[in-house]
């Protein structure tokens, strides 16, 4: 098992705790091969918390092999296994809404397990207008609509996945800017560097 806390800023908001419950509770009706299992939840001692699956191995953005050194033959089979956990999410009338790296566990066996879900939904949920003043997501890999202050839909969670396949493939993100503000213009209204420019060996 593994358990994740929520941040006492967060756990104390009951505006939050309301949401966080019902996403929780929406997580935890989730069973896909591809999905972190969501066993329980709640709240003690002032923390929010989740019990989750243990899963074994890593993240896409703690692995062991250099940035970029993940070839198609590898990091397509780890994509798929993400689209099909997340399309099952969909499915069920769940979105993520930051789907990065991170959130992607791969076990010894090369299974891919998503992680996190309903949480950045949840943390939306202490903002009073969703559609100006949150930013959904990791601004490295959020969407265009997300990088313009709009409500993610499942469309956003595959624009993200789409971020993670271009920097597990060159070694680096499409788009890299220091600021928040920048990032989020250059998602709007750039298009990225082809993959296969930066990694030419990979035929991206």
């Amino acid at each position: 098992m593994r358990l994740k806390c929520c941040a006492p800023i967060f756990s104390a908001d009951p505006e939050f705790q309301a949401r966080f419950r019902q996403e929780a509770r929406a997580a935890a009706n989730l069973s896909h091969p591809n999905i972190v299992t969501v066993h329980d939840f709640g709240f003690d001692q002032g923390q929010l918390f989740l019990v989750m699956e243990h899963v074994p191995g890593t993240n896409l953005k703690n692995d062991d092999r250099e940035p970029g050194q993940l070839g198609p033959d590898d990091a397509i089979p780890l994509i798929v296994q993400a689209c099909a956990g997340l399309g099952y999410a969909h499915r069920a009338g769940l979105i993520h809404c930051d789907v990065k790296p991170h959130n992607l566990l791969v076990m010894p066996d090369q299974r891919l397990k998503v992680t996190d879900f309903g949480i950045a939904r949840a943390i939306a949920s202490i903002h009073p207008d969703e559609q100006n003043d949150v930013v959904w997501g990791s601004p490295l890999y959020f969407s265009p609509e997300q990088a313009s202050g709009q409500a993610p839909s499942p469309a956003s969670d595959v624009y993200s996945l789409g971020v993670v396949m271009y920097e597990t493939l060159t070694g680096k993100p499409p788009f890299v800017a220091k600021t928040a503000e920048a990032l989020a213009a250059m998602h709007r209204d750039m298009a990225p560097q082809p993959p296969s420019q930066l990694n030419p060996g990979h035929h991206t």
